[in-house]
């Protein structure tokens, strides 16, 4: 039998913050007055994530969004990450920034 072993990616790499020339997509859509992540004084920064994949190797680059307290101190420690759509859209946090 032949010895099974893992492929393991190089460090995927990052660029940013990223500051234009525009957005790549809307991200998350705007909800009512006061419900918005900006309406708590979260911003956010853009980054380029690179690498490659797989055993194939395969080449990849996604963009992502960090929304983060605009206050240091405020930041609890908690990381949520979602994918986003592809259609731009951040679902589980459209629904559930409220708690988040």
């Amino acid at each position: 039998m032949a010895a099974a072993f893992a492929v393991v990616p190089d460090t995927p790499g990052v660029e940013g913050p990223i500051a234009g020339p525009e957005p790549m997509h809307p991200g998350i859509r705007q909800g009512p007055e006061g419900t918005n992540f900006q309406d708590f004084d979260y911003v956010v920064d853009e980054y380029f994530v690179s690498g490659t994949a797989g055993p194939t190797g395969a080449t990849y680059k996604v963009r992502m969004l960090v929304w983060r307290p605009a206050k240091p101190e405020k930041f609890s420690g908690v990381v949520v990450y979602e994918p986003t759509h592809q259609g731009g859209n951040a679902l589980i946090c459209q629904f559930a920034h409220y708690g988040i």
